[in-house]
């Protein structure tokens, strides 16, 4: 759990630079075991899964229309590399770890990652993103 804090604190406070009601993001769920933590940051927009399993840390993104049973994102959001490379056109660095890279991705392009978070564009986005990862 320590590395999954540590990296909110070092990459992600611009989630909270201008928290109106817009832009409300808040800590919904997290969860620890011994090697491994889950934190799940949600607007009322967007969902953000920031997990550290096995040495790995990982961050996926979905719309919070979604509705989940339980605390964790399910099976379906986007990686956060794959949806850079939607978004950008720009394949990733190989590995499956979290930089701040792409803490940086998400800051510069927020308001276009939460704007394709919606209804409409959500499926869009969603087979966009499952292309990319069959190739």
């Amino acid at each position: 759990m320590k590395e999954v804090l540590l990296y909110i604190a070092e990459y992600l406070g611009f989630l909270w630079e201008h928290n109106v009601e817009s832009n409300d993001y808040k800590i919904t769920f997290s969860v620890s075991s011994p090697g491994s933590g889950c934190v799940v940051i949600t607007s009322s927009r967007i969902r953000i899964q920031l997990v550290h399993h096995h040495g790995e840390l990982t961050m996926e993104v979905e719309p919070a229309f979604i509705k989940r049973s339980d605390g964790y994102i399910p099976y379906g959001a986007i990686a956060i590399e794959v949806l850079q490379h939607v978004m950008t056109g720009e394949r990733p660095a190989p590995g499956t770890r979290v930089t701040g890279e792409h803490a940086a991705f998400l800051r510069d392009h927020l308001d276009d990652v939460v704007a394709h978070m919606s209804p409409e564009l959500w499926p869009i986005l969603k087979a966009q993103a499952k292309a990319i990862g069959t190739r």
